[in-house]
């Protein structure tokens, strides 16, 4: 009986040593599912460095063609001082909304010192004076849709139904449009001299 036991657990360990020595399916699976992982994970790996590389890339792309100091538009709580305030208010007074914005774009920082020197900068006063300028010569010169231009005419409406009236002639339209010519002329002479 001895020599049946010995063989018996001789025999269990030798199966034992098969079973390890060969893998079994489960294993096998396994093994191939943490291969196939870590191919993934060294894709992923290379997909993240592409993408931090580009990162990179474009950020200093970036960098190039933004400008090196970004102009902020100044705010009353930049002015602390209520006396460097007072200078604003007077050295702005005599300028409307767009103007000063145009100061303040000139200027080199939002500092109340770089907002006055760029209120008294002669590049810039001309700048707005020009401008003003030529409000005021749009101002007086009269646009072309202006009541003046349909002398002896309502509306350009009732023009226009003139011109596509078959009951009248071509030379009375003719007519009517040289009368409106010289009444122009003459209306815009006396008013330009």
């Amino acid at each position: 009986m001895e020599n049946e036991l010995e063989k018996e657990t001789l025999e269990t360990e030798l199966e034992n040593e098969t079973l390890e020595n060969e893998p079994s399916e489960e294993l096998k699976t396994l093994q191939e599912e943490n291969k196939k992982l870590k191919e993934e994970n060294e894709k992923a790996k290379k997909d993240f460095q592409t993408v931090s590389a580009q990162k990179e890339h474009f950020r200093e792309k970036l960098e190039k063609v933004q400008p090196k100091e970004q102009k902020e538009t100044p705010s009353l709580t930049d002015a602390t001082n209520p006396l460097e305030l007072v200078k604003l208010a007077k050295a702005f007074s005599d300028y409307d909304a767009d103007e000063v914005e145009f100061i303040t774009n000139h200027a080199k920082s939002s500092k109340t010192e770089d907002l006055l020197k760029s209120a008294n900068d002669e590049w810039v006063k001309r700048a707005i004076k020009a401008r003003r300028e030529e409000i005021e010569k749009e101002k007086k010169t009269p646009s072309p849709s202006s009541p003046g231009s349909t002398v002896g005419l309502k509306s350009p409406q009732e023009t226009f139904s003139l011109a596509t009236d078959n009951k009248i002639s071509d030379e009375k339209i003719e007519e009517i449009t040289r009368k409106a010519f010289d009444e122009s002329r003459k209306s815009g002479g006396k008013s330009g001299a």
